[in-house]
């Protein structure tokens, strides 16, 4: 990180002082930014004026892609005055990330509705005159998102022992989801979303895996996968902003404040500790939780996708929030 100081009224020995105690809270600022790319510049201002009771004015000015985060703080003591400054930057940029991954899975989310609406005419033009390649071929790049949603389903029945870790991959569960659209999509009920019926869809699929794991429904020998391109386009937004679609507390518990402990795990030390707890819900208040505060499903579009009452859903959606904000302080990851 690129800092850069403008002192008034500071001796030289204190301004010696206060960079070295910067380093260390530039740590904390760092681990912060780790995901978000570009260069890292920091502005920091310091005022001393001896006749205040805080004597101490700091400012700080950090340049993050498409914004300015501007903090100050005040204080008697010149340690104290980086401690609240840095407290201040921390929650703006925790705001600031929470932000640009809400625009961001609020983007992605109606661009995966309006794609899907768009091809609604094709697909069904295809299912009707029996092309199924070219309905797999239409369809099956546009499930990003459902493959997301599988991983994190995948993930939680291997670690509790329910499939067998390797037995299926996302990528083939969703190839499984096609197949089932492709058979029952004549009895797609026309009220239900094509978005919300695959997901159900999935959620069936999964129901299935983990009640029979030796028993799947299998891949329709008809098509020659290995030709047809599964894969979506990259997402230029994740390229642009470092966005990652990963799990944050910012949105399973929001309005909590991490603690510095949870700041020194590892990624995949805060995943194991968010799995933890969602391998102990059962799945449909699993899946409602996450498609709530994940994916950013409306209890009212989760209930059309589960033909589930919203009062359940909001239920589910509270229990599973209660649930990890309980774990999570009582692991001392959050207060």
């Amino acid at each position: 990180m690129n800092v850069q100081w403008s002192f008034k009224n500071c001796s030289g020995l204190k301004k010696s002082q206060i960079r070295s105690y910067w380093d260390q809270k530039q740590v904390r600022i760092e681990r912060l930014l780790r995901e978000t790319p570009g260069p890292r510049n920091i502005r920091i201002s310091i005022y001393f004026y001896e006749d205040r009771v805080n004597q101490y004015e700091a400012r700080a000015v950090l340049e993050v892609p498409g914004r300015s985060l501007a903090v100050q703080a005040s204080e008697m003591m010149v340690n104290a005055v980086l401690d609240d400054l840095t407290d201040s930057l921390a929650r703006s940029i925790r705001k600031y990330k929470n932000l640009v991954r809400h625009t961001y899975r609020q983007q992605r989310k109606e661009r995966n509705s309006s794609d899907l609406d768009m091809a609604l005419g094709i697909l069904s033009a295809d299912q009707k005159s029996n092309r199924k390649d070219s309905f797999f071929k239409l369809l099956r790049p546009l499930l990003a998102f459902l493959e997301e949603q599988a991983k994190r389903e995948l993930k939680v029945l291997e670690l509790e022992g329910s499939v067998r870790p390797g037995y299926i991959t996302p990528e083939e569960l969703v190839d499984e989801v096609v197949i089932l659209a492709w058979e029952n999509f004549s009895t797609r009920v026309p009220e239900k979303s094509l978005e919300h019926w695959l997901i159900s869809l999935l959620h069936d699929l999964l129901q299935t895996i983990e009640w029979e794991s030796s028993q799947f429904v299998s891949l329709d020998e008809g098509f020659d996968l290995q030709e047809i391109d599964r894969s979506a386009e990259p997402d230029w937004m994740e390229d642009v902003l470092g966005y990652h679609d990963k799990m944050t507390l910012a949105e399973l518990v929001p309005n909590d404040e991490v603690t510095e402990a949870w700041g020194e795990l590892s990624n995949e030390g805060q995943q194991l500790h968010i799995y933890t707890v969602l391998q102990g819900l059962p799945a449909f208040r699993r899946q409602a939780y996450l498609l709530h505060s994940v994916e950013e499903y409306t209890a009212e579009e989760i209930a059309h996708i589960q033909n589930r009452s919203v009062t359940d859903i909001e239920s589910d959606i509270g229990f599973g929030r209660d649930t990890m904000h309980d774990h999570l302080v009582e692991s001392g990851m959050i207060n």
